[in-house]
């Protein structure tokens, strides 16, 4: 006879990633699947399945700024087939499409605010972040956040020069 492994009642692994907008908690569950909740979706994923899925995010941020980032490119590079990839962030309630532009977004509007970025224009803050067509670029920008893009950078210009002077004030 085979002996049996016998498995905890509850085994807890608690793994936590934050960004801007983003933020999942996983716990181990009995038998060995992870149970994935994100704003208060939950998902069940097996933990090489949310090993591979994070690794490919680590890696989807590392390379944003390549334009051919599509899931072709993005499964060849993590040695998964484009099935598999577009399974993986199925089952997170997303795309592989929609989470590449959502980062490239991010980041562009987190340059457009960052005062050490001013000397440089919207269009190349733009193309270091993967969008090569400034027209498609403001579209889903201003679809995005409500505003062109060079109104957003005004505003948060105005925005920032009180809180500068306040900063510099208080030292």
């Amino acid at each position: 006879m085979t002996p049996t492994r016998t498995w905890p009642r509850t085994r807890h692994l608690i793994a936590t990633q934050s960004s801007d907008y983003d933020y999942y908690k996983v716990g181990l569950l009995t038998r060995g699947s992870c149970q994935l909740s994100q704003n208060g979706r939950q998902t069940t994923l097996l933990p090489g399945d949310l090993a591979l899925l994070l690794g490919v995010r680590a890696w989807i941020d590392a390379n944003l700024g390549e334009p051919g980032l599509d899931p072709d490119a993005i499964a060849r590079a993590n040695h998964v087939s484009v099935r598999y990839l577009h399974r993986l962030f199925h089952d997170k309630g997303t795309s592989v499409a929609r989470w590449v532009r959502e980062r490239r977004l991010d980041n562009c509007r987190r340059d457009l605010e960052d005062p050490a970025q001013a000397e440089r224009g919207v269009v190349a803050i733009a193309r270091r972040w993967g969008f090569v067509d400034p027209a498609h670029f403001s579209k889903i920008f201003k679809a995005s956040y409500g505003e062109p893009r060079g109104q957003y950078r005004h505003r948060s210009k105005a925005v920032g020069e009180p809180r500068e002077a306040m900063t510099q004030a208080a030292r």
